[in-house]
């Protein structure tokens, strides 16, 4: 969990439609780029800062991660459904295998002769 960051600035090589801050955070020993950001003037002059959050791309053919916001409630609420999900993981499984990598489909929630009792999102308040 990411909870501070940097906002920094960003050569923009004289293009003004370019960002001119990115977010970043350190984690370990290298930063890591979490998005970017514009300084910009509202209708009345006042400056203010407009961000973007990085989204999953693709480029060269590695994915790279996006970002998203949570309140430490949803958070709390995603690891304890990743905890809950945990005993269905496996090791990995060969890719020539109907069975898809990581997943054990005996005792998974959707194998429809398990006995379900996963609550909805909008139950655990997503």
């Amino acid at each position: 969990m990411i909870q501070s960051f940097l906002i920094v600035a960003k050569d923009t090589q004289g293009n003004d439609k370019m960002p001119n801050r990115r977010i970043t955070t350190k984690i370990e020993d290298s930063f890591l780029d979490l998005g970017v950001g514009w300084v910009k003037k509202n209708d009345k002059g006042e400056t203010f800062l407009s961000c973007k959050l990085q989204e999953q791309r693709v480029h060269e053919g590695k994915t790279y991660p996006g970002y998203v916001i949570l309140s430490e409630g949803e958070y709390a609420r995603l690891k304890a459904e990743i905890a809950r999900l945990e005993p269905y993981a496996v090791g990995c499984i060969s890719p020539d295998s109907n069975n898809p990598q990581g997943i054990d489909m005996v005792n998974h929630p959707l194998n429809s002769n398990y006995k379900d009792n996963t609550p909805t999102l909008e139950e655990i308040g997503f």
